[in-house]
């Protein structure tokens, strides 16, 4: 578990559910990791990406939604989650992202192996 192993003495991961389900969506994680110095929650969904299947924006309708919703879950406040998004082919990935409200952040295996923190920060679009 590249996110524990990686976190730095202030980070915890407070929450990891893997093949995490609302709704009409099923990720393959929905993480959160938690800040001891600024007292931040970071959550994120993760995604990966194995090239057999098409990769689709299927966060998006969700992040429509809760745009919307009055009543958000609990990790949808006060934006949407970034998705994680590890794959062997980040250009392609990165292609179909283009113009989604949702904040992708695209990255390979390696580099996710090599500084998940770091793959967080960067995104596909800046938003």
């Amino acid at each position: 578990m590249e996110l524990v192993r990686q976190a730095k003495g202030w980070q915890k991961v407070a929450v990891f559910s893997r093949e995490y389900v609302f709704g009409d969506l099923r990720a393959d994680a929905l993480v959160a990791v938690d800040n001891a110095v600024t007292k931040k929650r970071t959550v994120f969904f993760v995604e990966v990406d194995n090239g057999t299947n098409p990769f689709v924006d299927k966060h998006k309708p969700l992040a429509e939604k809760m745009a919307l919703s009055l009543d958000p879950p609990w990790w949808a406040t006060p934006l949407f989650p970034r998705v994680l998004v590890a794959t062997s082919r980040p250009d392609k990935v990165r292609s179909i992202c283009e113009g989604s409200p949702v904040r992708y952040c695209v990255a390979t295996l390696e580099e996710v192996r090599k500084d998940v923190y770091k793959c967080l920060a960067a995104s596909s679009e800046k938003k």
